[in-house]
């Protein structure tokens, strides 16, 4: 929850809308502690890596894609 109020701050204090949702998506995709507590644990290593490999590029496509929306 900590995330998306850090993302409302920064809209509020002049932030971007494409930066504030690249943001977001990257901190659901790679909450660092979910992956350690959670992940690790419970599925193989190679699957875990292999998530966070190709989740890389989400939050960049997410920014693209609000920076197309936002245009008029």
């Amino acid at each position: 929850m900590i995330g998306f109020s850090i993302g409302t701050v920064a809209l509020k204090s002049g932030g971007g809308v494409p930066q504030v949702v690249a943001y977001v998506v990257a901190w659901a995709l790679f909450a660092f502690q979910r992956v350690i507590l959670w992940e690790i644990p419970f599925m193989p290593a190679r699957f875990v890596w292999f998530r966070c490999a190709v989740s890389v590029p989400f939050p960049f496509v997410a920014a693209a894609i609000a920076m197309v929306i936002g245009k008029p």
